[in-house]
């Protein structure tokens, strides 16, 4: 199935939204199965020659999401960006619906507009 990914960071030196259209599995059912989708489809074509995208900036940018540029293993790769999405460092769109937990269930059907974006972290003091 094919859907439509955009990433965003929040930093002022990433700015705009990029996009790009992947192939992922047809059987998700959840937020987490997407993710370990994504994570599965980034490492398979990051070990062929081609790069996954048209921008090899979009590239830089998932892997800054997921961590998997010196992970080891596929399933140590899928914990962390897992467990990224559990630590909130980064929210998950799909077609303008937010998905907070890995658990939540999905329904895709093939051209969905899936966006991430990058969160950062702020420092301050209590009031």
């Amino acid at each position: 199935m094919k859907i439509n990914i955009q990433i965003k960071s929040a930093s002022k030196k990433d700015v705009g939204i990029i996009k790009n259209e992947i192939e992922i599995e047809d059987n998700i059912c959840s937020a987490g199965e997407l993710i370990e989708s994504i994570v599965k489809y980034m490492i398979k074509n990051n070990s062929s020659e081609e790069c996954m995208f048209e921008s090899d900036n979009v590239f830089r940018t998932l892997q800054s999401f997921f961590e998997v540029k010196k992970v080891p293993s596929l399933s140590d790769a899928i914990n962390i960006a897992l467990n990224a999405f559990d630590d909130r460092l980064f929210a998950m769109f799909i077609d303008d619906v937010r998905y907070f937990n890995k658990n939540d269930k999905i329904n895709l059907t093939g051209g969905e507009t899936l966006t991430f974006i990058k969160l950062t972290m702020l420092t301050g003091c209590i009031f």
